[in-house]
């Protein structure tokens, strides 16, 4: 190492840490050291989006964010067609979806994966894998690296950024310890939260809607009054409810400690909702079964537990059912309401709430207000937002935007 470089250190290999790297690899007064748990980079990156690498979306706002500060301007500055261009500067085409996600056109997060490690390689970035830092500290305007296995003399640097990650998916590495020498550092920070991950139902009563998955609207309540609603699909499990639906609001039941918290599910658009209601109409002087106004739109399984549910047999045919008892039949399927016990833990959930708080650091450098020269990016900052890309976004954003805060400090004169 040359000593007149300017060295930095990379906590975290993930997406954040990634382009920060590759960020300051184009500059050649930056000597760049990259440093993760895992034996090669980019292994919860590799898994986003099911493997396919959902990497940003093109409708992307600044209030569909959970965070502690306003990101419009940020958002402006780091918009979804600037992280298409730099993927593209890399050798990563990517793809719109109809919906306005982005994926890149291999649809794999190990081919990504792949190119971006070459790509490290390439451009001369020391990767340090296997590798855990247990300590930051100052020594004097320096910060020293304490970590294990030593493998180098790399333990002073002039800048840090810390990208490590937050408390979620521990079975791929996830590891929070660092946040210790933060708050030695007197550095805020909250607590982590899971963010992004299914919900735990209240008994074993739904246990035969396990694996029914539809398109539907929730409503969180909190002691019955509504605190959020969302559009998405749902999942029911032997254990609760899953999917985007659900993941976008369960940071908030993780908020709502020791209160009682309920699903209000709609099952019927308004779409739906007419086709069904014409279909009655229409079925007056008929002897058609109630059941088929349901299977029309929605699974054999939720129709018969409904319908069960509001004590209406599946041989009621709709000569049975005057408009008035159809249209509270119908409000069973548009008010299904759940007991929510509790959100899965951190190994089920894709990201978290808290970490570094944003009253921490300054927006679009990422650097620390207290501590010139530290920089954060991703998810161990207190922002999350729903599934769909926006936090591969903000992460592989953010990355970029610590490295741009440091070239910066160091390169302006």
């Amino acid at each position: 190492m040359q000593s007149n470089e300017i060295q930095v250190a990379i906590l975290g290999a993930g997406p954040a840490g990634i382009f920060a790297a590759l960020t300051l690899s184009q500059k050649k007064q930056f000597e760049v050291s990259l440093f993760d748990i895992n034996p090669r980079p980019g292994r919860k990156f590799s898994q986003t989006g099911s493997g396919r690498c959902n990497i940003t979306n093109m409708g992307i706002r600044s209030e569909d964010y959970f965070s502690g500060g306003d990101l419009s301007d940020f958002l402006e500055r780091y918009p979804p067609e600037k992280i298409r261009e730099v993927l593209s500067s890399f050798g990563i085409a990517t793809i719109e979806t109809e919906d306005g996600w982005v994926y890149p056109r291999s649809f794999s997060g190990i081919n990504v994966t792949e190119i971006l490690a070459n790509r490290l390689t390439i451009s001369s970035v020391n990767f340090f894998g296997r590798t855990k830092v247990h300590k930051l500290s100052m020594h004097g305007k320096r910060f020293h690296l304490d970590y294990f296995p030593k493998s180098s003399d790399f333990v002073n640097f002039d800048a840090v950024i810390l990208a490590s990650g937050s408390k979620a998916f521990p079975q791929l590495s996830a590891d929070d310890s660092i946040f210790t020498s933060l708050s030695d550092l007197g550095i805020k920070c909250l607590p982590f939260r899971p963010a992004l991950a299914g919900l735990l139902l209240r008994g074993k009563t739904f246990d035969a809607l396990s694996g029914v998955r539809l398109d539907a609207e929730v409503t969180l309540l909190t002691r019955s009054k509504p605190v959020k609603t969302v559009f998405g699909n749902l999942i029911f499990t032997s254990r609760g409810v899953n999917g985007p639906a659900v993941m976008n609001i369960s940071h908030l039941v993780a908020d709502q400690k020791n209160v009682s918290c309920q699903l209000s599910i709609n099952f019927l658009s308004n779409e739906a909702e007419r086709f069904i209601t014409k279909l009655f109409k229409a079925s007056q002087h008929r002897s058609l079964p109630l059941r088929d106004l349901f299977l029309s739109c929605l699974p054999a399984r939720l129709t018969d537990f409904i319908l069960a549910k509001a004590g209406v047999s599946q041989e009621t045919v709709c000569t049975d059912i005057e408009f008035g008892s159809f249209k509270k039949i119908l409000n069973e399927f548009k008010t299904f309401q759940v007991p929510i016990q509790d959100v899965e833990g951190f190994r089920n959930s894709q990201c978290c709430c808290g970490g570094v708080s944003f009253e921490a650091f300054t927006l679009p450098e990422m650097e620390s207000k207290q501590i010139p020269g530290l920089f954060f990016a991703g998810e161990m900052v207190d922002v999350n937002g729903p599934c769909g890309g926006y936090n591969l976004h903000w992460a592989i954003a953010s990355g970029i935007a610590a490295a741009e805060g440091c070239i910066r400090r160091f390169l302006t004169f």
